[in-house]
């Protein structure tokens, strides 16, 4: 898993970036759920097939 993207929209958290399965894209998912506290989180990763 790598260049994925971290982007803050106002109360929101943003994920871009791609990566080679379904669970590298939820793993990213919850990894940043585990620190950003109050904000909604949006994951826009993409799957690569």
């Amino acid at each position: 898993m790598r260049d994925i993207r971290v982007d803050n929209q106002g109360d929101s958290i943003v994920l871009f970036g791609r990566v080679a399965s379904f669970y590298q894209k939820q793993l990213a998912q919850e990894l940043v759920r585990g620190v950003i506290q109050d904000h909604a989180l949006q994951n826009a990763i993409s799957v690569e097939s």
